[in-house]
């Protein structure tokens, strides 16, 4: 086997999984800030270190083939549940202009108003946070049946 110098040691290998840990812990806590407010100091913590180890896990190339699978299933995951939201929110943005039109078509008002329906539903703080559970939940579940 020829020599690889960007290949991850061990102890790489293992800090990024035991990081992983850590990213799904601060999403975790970001979804308890959303719904109970934390203090200032405490949310802003969870927030940086949940994107920083995105980042980290979705650019650095220093990780074996395992972890790149594991990477590339959360991604899935996650894009999926993203693109579920939005064929929820593009059926209920359907239904609200529907309803709008057919108001315009009795009384020749068109009344749209600002609000969006599916905002209220799945605003999108938590849809962000709740990816982010995702990616991390599946990283780990996967990690540990493997």
């Amino acid at each position: 086997m020829p020599y690889n110098p960007i290949a991850p040691s061990q102890d790489e290998r293992s800090n990024i999984y035991f990081i992983q840990w850590f990213g799904l812990a601060a999403s975790i806590g970001m979804l308890i800030d959303y719904f109970a407010i934390l203090p200032t100091g405490f949310n802003q913590i969870l927030y940086t270190m949940t994107s920083a180890i995105l980042l980290v896990t979705l650019f650095s190339k220093r990780f074996d083939e395992h972890f790149y699978t594991l990477r590339d299933e959360a991604c899935r995951w996650a894009t999926g549940f993203i693109a579920l939201c939005m064929i929820v929110a593009s059926i209920f943005k359907i239904a609200d202009l529907s309803e709008h039109l057919g108001f315009w078509s009795v009384t020749g008002e068109l009344n749209l108003s600002d609000k969006d329906s599916f905002l209220f539903i799945l605003p999108p703080q938590l849809m962000m946070i709740l990816a982010c559970i995702i990616f991390f939940a599946t990283i780990q579940i996967k990690s540990l049946r493997a």
